[in-house]
């Protein structure tokens, strides 16, 4: 094979790859979620068990109310078009069940199959979007309002809403952008075996650090210090050059919301039908049943 080149239209789009947070009006060129969809079947599925199911909001009014369970993001709520990616639990079950088989599959290795899958098809989605010249960004925050977002769209038992994408045509302010700094390559990939030395570590992280506060990346998007101390009557103590990738990462895993965010989407998993206890994995259950339990 030849030496391989980056001078490819599939390989410029991947690299130029930026989250857009703000969109015009104008609705999506006709076609264009048509082929969304081909391309988010076609990616590859954990044992082709599709354990997937995707709903297009195209009505403001429903991304609106969604807007309001995940994290009040506004590009929610303004993008043309809103892709909600489900984990489906329901349609296999019902085909074991259905075929005379006990379901005795793990929710929880179900789950983690499902979002492997679902992260693929949502990913091939975006960037067929941005060859045609639109944006997109990433909604992670669908799975902290997994109940109610499934109240909204009308979901059947054990079909969990996880993740999101936001397409639309950019606002003119999103569309010479750079793509955003991403940590350092010899702190993400290694060959063969893990070898990065802690001092190591320390120094790349310092490094990249200093590129994004440079860039500026974090002006106006400080997480506040109340929200790692609430309520608190001490002063922030990192310096507006000091605040880089790693104590905004720190920050955002320190927010006194994870007390309340964890314990309801466990909840929410389980009140949706999945069985993640050891107990009620073992006990089982059809979603016909379910089903019939929740009309």
């Amino acid at each position: 094979m030849s030496n391989v080149s980056l001078e490819n239209e599939v390989i410029r789009t991947m690299l130029a790859q930026r989250s857009v947070r703000a969109y015009t009006d104008e609705p999506l060129p006709d076609g264009v979620a048509a082929v969304l969809k081909e391309v988010m079947r076609r990616g590859p599925t954990s044992s082709a068990l599709q354990t997937y199911t995707f709903v297009f909001v195209h009505n403001r009014a429903t991304r609106a109310a969604i807007r309001a369970w995940c994290g009040d993001q506004r590009w929610v709520e303004e993008c043309a078009l809103l892709i909600v990616a489900c984990s489906d639990h329901r349609r296999v079950e019902n085909i074991t069940v259905a075929r005379g088989y006990a379901y005795r599959a793990s929710d929880l290795r179900i789950l983690i199959s499902s979002v492997e899958d679902l992260t693929i098809a949502l990913t091939n989605a975006s960037l067929a979007a941005q060859s045609f010249g639109l944006g997109t960004v990433m909604i992670g925050g669908i799975a902290n309002g997994a109940r109610e977002i499934s109240q909204l769209l009308n979901l059947p038992p054990r079909v969990v809403p996880l993740l999101g994408l936001c397409v639309g045509v950019p606002a003119p302010s999103q569309r010479s952008l750079e793509a955003r700094p991403r940590i350092p390559i010899e702190l993400a990939f290694h060959e063969d075996v893990y070898d990065l030395r802690a001092d190591r570590e320390a120094e790349l992280l310092a490094d990249h650090d200093r590129a994004v506060i440079d860039r500026g990346y974090y002006d106006g998007r400080r997480i506040d210090w109340d929200e790692v101390h609430a309520p608190s009557n001490t002063t922030d103590p990192v310096e507006y050059d000091a605040y880089g990738w790693t104590e905004h990462t720190a920050r955002k895993q320190a927010r006194t919301w994870w007390m309340s965010a964890g314990p309801k989407l466990l909840s929410d998993l389980q009140e949706l039908g999945l069985r993640l206890g050891l107990e009620e994995a073992a006990v089982g259950g059809s979603t016909a049943e379910a089903e019939e339990g929740r009309a």
